[in-house]
C-alpha cells in the first residue's frame, strides 16, 4: 500500500515561529542531521526533510550502511543553490525569489515535487517575472497549469503583442505559440 499525502497548511502554538537556517553549517537541534559536501563548502541538513520531499534522497538514504553515514558528497551543485531549494520545501517555506530557474533545475534533478508546486504558485502570482519567461519555464518544466493560467490571463491583444516583443518568446515551442494564437482569435 502506498500513500501520498499533501500538507495544505500547518498551525503552531508558539509565540514566534522560528525558521530553520539551512545556510548555517552548525548542527541544528532537529537531530538526524547529515552533512552534504559540495565543491564550495559543506552544509548541515535534516535527513528526514530530504527523505520526505525527495524520492531521490529517499533511495540514497534507504540502505542500512547509509543510515550510519553522516556525510555525503553532492557533485555539480553549489551550496547556495541547494540552500534555495531547501528553503522552499522547509516547513517555514521562505518565499521564492525571481531566480526560480535554479530551484526548478535542482527540483528536477532531485525529484522534489513540492518545489515545483511552490515555484508554480509563485510564478502565477508574481509580476516581477515577464510573461514570456514564465511560459518558457512552464514549458521547460512541464508546469501545464501555469501555462494554462498564463494564456487565460491575456485579456487584450496588446498584452499578447507585448509578449511577442520579449526575448524569450522566440524560444517557445510551436504548440505553445499556437495556443497563444488561439487566444488571439478568441479575443478578436
Amino acid at each position: 500500500v502506498e500513500v501520498c499525502a499533501k500538507i495544505i497548511s500547518t498551525n503552531c502554538i508558539r509565540d514566534k515561529l522560528r525558521g530553520i537556517d539551512y545556510d548555517s553549517c552548525v548542527h541544528s537541534p532537529l537531530g538526524d542531521n547529515i552533512t552534504l559536501q559540495f565543491d564550495n563548502g559543506a552544509m548541515q541538513v535534516c535527513r528526514k526533510l530530504l527523505v520526505w520531499n525527495s524520492p531521490y534522497f529517499a533511495s540514497i538514504f534507504r540502505s542500512d550502511e547509509i543510515l550510519e553515514k553522516i556525510e555525503f558528497e553532492i557533485e555539480g551543485v553549489m551550496i547556495e543553490d541547494l540552500a534555495k531549494l531547501i528553503h522552499v520545501i522547509s516547513p517555514s517555506e521562505r518565499p521564492v525569489h525571481v531566480d526560480s530557474s535554479t530551484i526548478l533545475t535542482l527540483a528536477r534533478r532531485f525529484q522534489v515535487e513540492r518545489a515545483f508546486e511552490v515555484v508554480e504558485q509563485f510564478l502565477m502570482n508574481t509580476k516581477t517575472v515577464k510573461p514570456a519567461k514564465k511560459m518558457l519555464l512552464a514549458e521547460q518544466y512541464q508546469m501545464k497549469s501555469l501555462a494554462k493560467h498564463l494564456i487565460s490571463s491575456f485579456k487584450t491583444s496588446k498584452q499578447i503583442k507585448d509578449l511577442e516583443g520579449e526575448d524569450e518568446f522566440d524560444e517557445l515551442s510551436i504548440s505553445l505559440k499556437s495556443a497563444i494564437l488561439t487566444k488571439i482569435l478568441e479575443l478578436i
